[in-house]
């Protein structure tokens, strides 16, 4: 062996513990939030949902969900219920989707080891590739779309491998990949699509040599379509219950329109166009820069596999980009192949040693310290949203009434752009009444002037929104306008007090301070109800009870309120005196 290969060797084996170092901290983070952050997005919660279903202890099912995410949660059920851990409680989840972002560093780092280049243009890629702001304000939670990314990759390695030289076993391999990445989520039906695509047009030019020929290219296309059949097989098993009006051909269609159906009349406005334009410096501001000469080496290089990882980048770019539905981590998966696409280009930079590769590692730390800094904020701000505590603060065991959303907010300070839901956790009455076990219906209360109509008797158990807090556009960083002062949310059991008049008010008899939400009588008709610690104006009470309010002692329907929130700050009350 050389002395340059003994460097060489040296050199990759001290970038190895960098990594090691690297992983083992983020590792620590991740672990961290995952017992810090007691909330979920929206997405996350569906997917308990789901996992649970399968083990009967959830009535409902989210269809529109990929079945697989809520099966590899299965394991974190099992545990859930061996304990009697609270439905609520995100945590075991949390902990287990650490270890699984853990792992998928871990495994993309392996693979990186397949690009050309040297240890420390692999630790530099990595650093920029995965280590962004996107990275930091999703890898902690469940998502959907971090850990398809190292499949993609590695169907690429297997596809490349298999053009090479067709066997068996790579294309088992292929559809089972293929179908497993298309059932954790439908978007990533491009995944082959794009490696289809590749052939063909490896096909056409009569690339490397001749080794796409007609032939493997329509095996290639049929273990494809193997894929799509297992996958369209597989939503239509998942989500019979909810759709067995429908044939088992016709379920997927259904699901697909109904999602559609959703946002048909406001698409461009929740999906701008330039979302992703706008965010390039979340997915990290060297690794965009790079990127770009990474494809231009890729497609002009002799490298065959480069070519194809970067064919299958810039095709998934366009495809997600035409499609109509755009959010921020859909492009999260493309951190993998974009760190095998810039190694070389950071080779080139280190080996040169030249202010190009000064700046680039400054770039590089800057967008680390940006990055860190999300991650800190983060934590520091999410454990606000306690979910859990707030739903399970109210102890009736009557029927359940709840606004038609429950937001819980906390500080929004992630530079993400257009992001519908980074700084606010929803909770609906259909994920409540399933995370609870279904123990009761939840009553869904479209508007809090409602609430005197719908018939609460003592004994029930409210969950009151004074309006609806979503993020709307136009879209801006740490967009605030959900963030209001008067945004109020409250959790309560329903009883009835007595009111006795007093100095030209109304105050409830031996209240002690609790605070009430006075329910409006029905006959007076819609109106809103009001909050106080027992005292009630009597301008007020004429309001809520009309003529009633002549009358004394005045009995009437209260929420005596367990948990409150205003914006996103909660305090919380377990007294029965």
């Amino acid at each position: 062996m050389s002395f340059l290969d003994t460097a060489q060797q040296r050199a990759d084996q001290k970038a190895e513990r960098w990594f090691l170092v690297a992983l083992a901290l983020i590792s620590a983070w991740l672990l961290t939030c995952a017992f810090l952050i007691e909330g979920e997005f929206g997405d996350g919660y569906a997917t308990i949902v789901n996992a649970r279903y399968f083990f009967g202890d959830s009535p409902g099912y989210y269809v529109q969900r990929g079945p697989l995410a809520a099966v590899v949660l299965w394991p974190v059920e099992l545990i859930v219920q061996a304990l009697n851990l609270n439905a609520l409680d995100v945590r075991p989840y949390h902990v287990f989707s650490a270890l699984l972002h853990s792992a998928y560093l871990y495994i993309c780092w392996m693979l990186l080891r397949r690009a050309p280049g040297s240890g420390s243009a692999r630790l530099l890629a990595f650093a920029t590739a995965f280590l962004t702001v996107v990275f930091y304000c999703y890898a902690p939670y469940l998502s959907h779309d971090l850990l398809p990314g190292m499949m993609f990759l590695v169907m690429i390695f297997i596809a490349h491998r298999w053009l090479e030289q067709p066997r068996l076993a790579d294309s088992i391999y292929l559809v089972l990949l293929g179908a497993a990445v298309t059932l954790t989520k439908q978007t990533y039906a491009i995944f082959w699509v794009t490696i289809v695509a590749f052939a063909f047009v490896s096909l056409l030019l009569k690339a490397d040599d001749g080794r796409v020929t007609v032939r493997k290219w329509l095996i290639l296309t049929s273990l494809a379509a193997c894929s799509a059949v297992i996958t369209w097989l597989g939503y239509s098993w998942f989500i019979a219950a909810q759709l067995p009006d429908e044939s088992i051909l016709m379920r997927p269609i259904r699901l697909a329109v109904g999602v559609s159906e959703m946002y048909k009349e406001s698409l461009a406005e929740i999906f701008p166009a330039n979302l992703y334009l706008l965010n390039l410096p979340n997915y990290g501001v060297a690794a965009v820069l790079m990127v770009i000469p990474g494809l231009v080496l890729a497609f002009r290089g002799s490298d065959a596999r480069m070519r194809m990882i970067a064919t299958c980048w810039l095709l998934s770019v366009t495809v997600i980009q035409i499609t109509g539905f755009r959010e921020i981590r859909y492009l999260a998966f493309l951190a993998p192949l974009t760190a095998m696409l810039i190694v070389p280009v950071a080779y080139y930079l280190l080996h040169h040693k030249n202010v190009t590769a000064l700046l680039l590692i400054g770039l590089v730390l800057f967008d680390q310290a940006r990055s860190l800094t999300v991650a800190a904020e983060q934590i520091t701000t999410a454990p606000s949203s306690n979910v859990t505590r707030f739903i399970n603060a109210p102890d009736g065991t009557g029927n359940i009434y709840a606004s038609r959303v429950l937001s819980f907010l906390f500080d929004p300070t992630s530079p993400l752009q257009g992001d519908r839901y980074h700084g606010i956790y929803h909770l609906t009455p259909i994920l409540l009444h399933t995370l609870q076990e279904g123990r009761t219906p939840v009553a869904i209360i479209e508007n809090q002037a409602e609430l005197g109509m719908v018939g609460m008797q003592p004994g029930d158990v409210a969950y009151i929104a004074n309006f609806d807090v979503v993020r709307l556009p136009p879209w801006q960083p740490n967009n605030v306008q959900f963030q209001l002062e008067d945004y109020v949310l409250v959790a309560g059991n329903v009883t009835t007090v007595e009111l006795l008049s007093s100095n030209g008010s109304f105050d409830a008899v031996d209240n002690d301070g609790r605070y009430l939400m006075f329910i409006p009588a029905p006959e007076v008709g819609e109106q809103e109800p009001f909050i106080s610690d027992g005292g009630l104006p009597a301008e007020t009470a004429r309001r809520l009870y009309g003529e009633l309010a002549e009358n004394e002692p005045l009995a009437v329907t209260v929420v005596v309120i367990r948990a409150l929130c205003q914006a996103g700050a909660c305090s919380y009350a377990r007294v029965d005196q």
